[in-house]
């Protein structure tokens, strides 16, 4: 392995910005599939009832 270093002022941004885009970004795709399943319709069994 080589030897471990701090990230840089910059890295550290960029990893910051990173880091809250993606939190953003999932809160945001659950929010969606939560309202999705709440407003799909319920599903049919397409076979004829016995």
């Amino acid at each position: 392995m080589g030897h471990t270093r701090w990230l840089t002022d910059e890295e550290k941004r960029a990893w910051t910005a990173f880091t809250t885009a993606h939190a953003l970004l999932y809160r945001r795709l659950e929010q969606r599939a939560k309202g999705f399943r709440a407003v799909r319709p319920a599903v049919r069994d397409p076979r004829p009832a016995q």
